[in-house]
């Protein structure tokens, strides 16, 4: 007797499923919001799947210093110290932007800069202070531990007023001078983010 009940209760079910107005019930069940709702999420599947193949993540490193005279281009270059961690990173060439600390950065950004050479040994207190000219900038350029002194070449202009290129059009309407500190941020490398996970991708 149950089994003949079962039987009764599926035939109706299935009955009232085949008919019509439950197929149109069915179909509002998605509304064409939760259309939008899955298109949109499948977009942003997509545009995260092309990032992580063909976008990049930056790897940096980051050093303190100050501008001093280039005889060598009657100019300005940077002198800036890293830790031997990041030193052991740096080759000449990379790309470099310099913060100088007399310009507003968020209005002019940083001047353009490569790396032109990179110390093999550490530097000695007194070889900072000298090239920081007093004891007070010295401390606060070098980072605790060992130091490795690293040049970078300031990439010039004349379409500008410094005399250097900028991140910004123009960069500020002055002349820059020696003794002023920075701070640099040199790019590594640049991976991209499925390396990260799959570093077959490299």
């Amino acid at each position: 007797m149950q089994n003949v009940q079962n039987k009764l209760f599926r035939k109706v079910a299935l009955d009232r499923l085949s008919s019509p107005e439950q197929l149109d019930q069915l179909m509002k069940i998605t509304s064409p919001r939760a259309w939008l709702a899955l298109i949109a999420i499948a977009i942003l599947c997509a545009a995260g799947g092309l990032w992580a193949v063909f976008g990049s993540i930056p790897e940096e490193a980051q050093g303190n210093g100050v501008l001093v005279n280039d005889p060598t281009v009657d100019g300005l270059e940077g002198i800036i110290y890293v830790s031997l961690s990041d030193g052991a990173q740096l080759r000449p060439g990379m790309e470099v932007e310099v913060e100088v600390s007399t310009v507003k950065a968020e209005t002019y950004g940083y001047i353009k800069a490569v790396v032109r050479e990179v110390g093999e040994v550490p530097v000695t207190h007194q070889q900072v202070v000298d090239i920081a000219g007093t004891e007070e900038i010295a401390n606060a350029i070098v980072p605790t531990g060992p130091a490795i002194e690293v040049r970078l070449e300031l990439k010039r202009s004349q379409d500008t007023a410094s005399g250097f290129e900028w991140t910004s059009k123009d960069g500020p309407p002055r002349k820059l001078s020696a003794g002023t500190p920075v701070v640099a941020i040199i790019t590594v490398s640049e991976d991209r983010p499925i390396s990260r996970v799959f570093p077959v991708f490299k």
